[in-house]
């Protein structure tokens, strides 16, 4: 059974909402604790980096995956991209939290707000490492059928 292209559209939106939705309410846990104080301003930098890179993996395996149908790119070509892609995705994190424990004032990562980000951290490099998985199983089983 194929979607048609406008299902298939359709189906990518609402699959990128629903990411998006558990992408930032993953990452926001570190608001919800009323046990401890947390500081908007060392706070929110490395979440908007994480929910980026978060949002930049599924982007990059569609656009992959899209270009490998298409007989644009190789799946290997395809799937290497991806792999760049989605570990560079990680970066803008690991480069905030270096900045923010470097600078001083409000913005500095205590150390429960270094524990956090590592904890995010860890979550988007497992989303990175998942997704560069899943599209080497959907590529080996798509040129196994087709031998």
């Amino acid at each position: 059974m194929r979607m048609s292209p406008r299902a298939r559209q359709f189906s990518w939106i609402i699959f990128l909402l629903l990411w998006g939705a558990l992408a930032f309410w993953t990452f926001s846990l570190s608001y919800s604790s009323t046990f401890f104080h947390y500081d908007l301003p060392s706070r929110l930098p490395p979440f908007l980096a994480a929910f980026a890179g978060a949002i930049a993996i599924p982007v990059s395996a569609r656009l992959q995956f899209q270009r490998a149908t298409l007989k644009q790119s190789s799946r290997l070509r395809a799937w290497l991209f991806h792999l760049g892609a989605a570990f560079a995705s990680t970066a803008p994190l690991a480069v905030t939290a270096a900045v923010l424990s470097r600078v001083r004032g409000p913005m500095h990562l205590s150390g429960d707000d270094a524990l956090g980000v590592g904890i995010n951290f860890l979550l988007l490099v497992s989303v990175a490492t998942l997704s560069v998985l899943f599209m080497a199983v959907v590529f080996i089983r798509q040129h196994r059928a087709e031998q």
